[in-house]
């Protein structure tokens, strides 16, 4: 059988095949995304094959416009030069300071990045 790959969206590995009507379906148990629902025979393969085939998203920097839109949504920090002290993680965007985030958003593409989804260093 085929390993399934992690969740294009949110990067888990919690990852389970469900029947959907009868059919079946492959689902990511963290955000819940997933793939049409198959029928017949080959039904378990093809939502497999389905998941794993499934197109990359585009993972591109945040601009700070888009940041700014992120208010109370999670996104990937990426701390430019691997900073000791820090590492690369999920955080919530709030945009409560005059700044714009409880990151310096001056220092923003200089120290640090977000992206919408995982990025691997």
């Amino acid at each position: 059988m085929e390993k399934l790959r992690e969740c294009p969206h949110c990067g888990s590995t919690n990852i389970g095949i469900s029947p959907y009507d009868g059919a079946k379906s492959v689902v990511c148990m963290g955000c819940l995304c997933m793939t049409a629902a198959y029928r017949g025979d080959n039904a378990r393969e093809n939502a497999i094959a389905a998941w794993n085939r499934r197109a990359e998203p585009e993972n591109e920097a945040l601009t700070l416009d888009q940041l700014r839109q992120m208010d109370g949504e999670p996104v990937w920090i990426h701390w430019i030069g691997r900073l000791s002290d820090r590492e690369d993680r999920w955080a919530i965007v709030h945009m409560i300071h005059p700044q714009g985030t409880l990151w310096d958003l001056g220092d923003y593409g200089k120290t640090w990045l977000a992206y919408a989804h995982r990025k691997d260093s």
